[in-house]
């Protein structure tokens, strides 16, 4: 039974080979997650910001509520930026 109550959410898998060439091989610090309507850059959705940045071994998931500036379409284009670093 579908839950039509429930809050639209984004899901995401971030995966280490999902990365520039030059970042393989190194340590991916994950500093900071946002998302962006791909229409207006001015909407946008703060994922989070790590208390303490983590290290991107090989892969996490992401899921989080969409926040209302953001478009609440299935055909929405929508862009997940992560701020990292490299060590």
């Amino acid at each position: 039974m579908n839950d039509t109550t429930a809050a639209p959410s984004f899901t995401a898998t971030i995966r280490k080979d999902f990365f520039p060439y030059f970042a393989q091989g190194k340590t991916i610090t994950i500093n900071g997650l946002d998302l962006y309507d791909g229409t207006d850059m001015s909407k946008q959705n703060v994922v989070g910001v790590p208390t303490t940045p983590f290290d991107l071994s090989n892969q996490f998931s992401l899921t989080t509520g969409v926040a209302q500036a953001l478009k609440q379409d299935e055909n929405a284009q929508i862009f997940l930026i992560i701020r990292y670093s490299l060590s």
